[in-house]
């Protein structure tokens, strides 16, 4: 007779652990579907994967003596200050290297010089 109490007890617990989580499916039902309806209206909203801001180059501008640093501190890309010519290699210490040339109070319009992959090739740098 303890074995069938125990299966009936059994029974009726998993019915009650039936009856109680379909009734929490039929009650959290709608608000489920108010959560999908936010989430698909969040995210079919904004249909922009990425976005592309133009700038525009007149404003962009450097001081001589941000040339100057970026030439001392080792540049990344070859520069034209002023239709000279500086290889991202140059070596500061040699005797024929001036900075002469770079007015460090003046101002600069930045053009860069970027390939189809992305990457600086050059930087030209042109006084105002």
């Amino acid at each position: 007779m303890g074995e069938n109490l125990a299966d009936f007890l059994f029974d009726v617990a998993m019915i009650l652990v039936f009856v109680s989580a379909l009734s929490l499916f039929l009650f959290l039902n709608p608000l489920s579907e108010k959560n999908v309806e936010l989430l698909a209206g969040t995210i079919n909203r904004d249909k922009e994967v990425a976005e592309n801001r133009v700038y525009n180059s007149e404003y962009t501008t450097v001081t001589g003596a941000d040339i100057i640093s970026d030439i001392i501190n080792g540049l990344e890309a070859d520069i034209i200050v002023d239709s000279k010519y500086i290889s991202k290699d140059v070596d500061i210490f040699k005797d024929d290297f001036s900075f002469s040339s770079i007015n460090e109070r003046g101002n600069y319009k930045v053009k860069r010089n970027i390939d189809s992959n992305g990457i600086v090739e050059s930087v030209k740098y042109e006084s105002e």
